[in-house]
């Protein structure tokens, strides 16, 4: 994490990230995103020194260039399209900005149909697991390139993927 810049976190909810990013680093500028007005509420009593907004990852206000990093934690699997929301992330990303992605990415064919068999009962939630393939395949679709994939946790299997603007 740098000492300055400017962060984005796709699909914030009320704040709690970037709030610990806030005191690792306060200089950053930070802003956050939600589909849920009720979080994006909650987000700004949380953290007055962040900017927030209700919108989604296909669409994405902010000017070509404007984030140094953008992070989706945990929401991957919620949104409804993927090759839009990684088109939109290289857009808003500064040349070599950094993206990481954290969620739950199987490892086997067996264990994305297990994950994708189960349901969500919020409406905006798509649940739709995605293999690492699969992600390195939409890559390609985007100036994105794949930098690295760190485990978090054996099982569930969460990963941290790292994707460079070029």
């Amino acid at each position: 994490i740098p000492k300055d810049g400017n962060v984005l976190d796709l699909s914030c909810a009320y704040g709690a990230f970037l709030k610990r990013l806030y005191k690792l680093s306060p200089n950053l500028k930070l802003f956050g995103i939600d589909i849920s007005e009720d979080d994006i509420a909650k987000a700004m009593q949380e953290l007055l020194t962040a900017s927030f907004s209700a919108e989604d990852e296909q669409s994405l206000s902010f000017a070509d260039g404007t984030f140094d990093i953008v992070f989706s934690m945990m929401s991957l699997h919620h949104y409804k399209n993927i090759e839009k929301m990684f088109s939109e992330v290289a857009r808003v990303l500064k040349p070599q900005g950094i993206f990481y992605l954290v969620d739950l990415i199987p490892k086997y064919k067996w264990a994305q149909k297990f994950h994708n068999w189960r349901t969500c009962p919020e409406p905006y939630h798509f649940e739709k697991f995605y293999l690492k393939s699969e992600l390195k395949m939409t890559l390609n679709l985007t100036n994105l390139d794949f930098v690295s994939d760190k485990s978090l946790t054996f099982f569930p299997r969460i990963r941290i993927l790292a994707f460079k603007k070029v």
